[in-house]
């Protein structure tokens, strides 16, 4: 929960508190006044739900997560997209593949890391589409240039929300731009790539952005053997 919306929570709990005390002071002694600010907000991916009179939380589903992102408009990315590119796939997933910023097929179509060489790098993986979950850092095409900060900070609790919900056993960094903004840090894309590191307790393989090996084929064995780490990986887990 944002913190602005969770100080906005405890503030109209505290009203209702006062308003409650004040009917008591007016002679209606038979109510009871709970202290409502025992009760705790929900942490972030999980929601609120009204349990016949007894408040709880539960996860909530990447149904509600695009639904709340609506037709976004928290950037200037909005005006030149042709799709919001939400993540797909399948919420059991035992891996995420996190690309940056949508390109040009995926604008096109909506569908997340859209392009052959991802869909051949799933199938040297003995994976597909439909057996794991994708999605993007930033979710409007930015053009030629990487996306801006304030661009990356308007669409990244989607991100933290969609990994929240599928809780992968490892995600797939696919370049700079999801290296950096799950590690925190700004260290070179160079130093960190093929090494292991953790995002809130789970495994994180930085590679290579498809896009850039289109560019660049002869780092596709280094891809590959970043990938096979994935795989060895994921059948410890099993």
């Amino acid at each position: 929960m944002p913190d602005q919306l969770q100080k906005s929570l405890t503030a109209t709990l505290d009203e209702v508190r006062a308003w409650l005390e004040d009917l008591r002071a007016l002679g209606l002694h038979d109510l009871q006044v709970a202290d409502l600010r025992e009760l705790q907000p929900c942490p972030p991916g999980i929601v609120g739900v009204d349990r016949g009179g007894d408040f709880g939380c539960r996860q909530e589903t990447l149904e509600e997560i695009r639904a709340d992102l609506g037709e976004c408009q928290r950037c200037p990315l909005c005006r030149n997209r042709t799709h919001i590119v939400f993540g797909a796939g399948i919420a059991s997933s035992r891996i995420v593949f996190v690309g940056g910023a949508p390109g040009k097929a995926a604008d096109t179509t909506g569908e997340p890391l859209a392009g052959e060489l991802f869909d051949r790098i799933l199938f040297a993986m003995g994976l597909d589409r439909s057996s794991v979950y994708t999605c993007e850092v930033v979710m409007c095409r930015s053009e030629h240039r990487p996306p801006h900060q304030d661009e990356i900070a308007a669409c990244l609790p989607f991100l933290q929300r969609q990994l929240a919900v599928i809780a992968p056993q490892v995600i797939v960094a696919m370049g700079e731009i999801p290296s950096r903004v799950l590690m925190g840090e700004k260290e070179e894309f160079s130093r960190v790539r093929g090494r292991w590191f953790k995002y809130q307790g789970v495994d994180v393989m930085p590679t290579f952005d498809p896009a850039y090996l289109l560019l660049h084929p002869h780092e596709k064995r280094e891809a590959w053997s970043d990938l096979k780490e994935v795989l060895q990986r994921l059948r410890r887990e099993d």
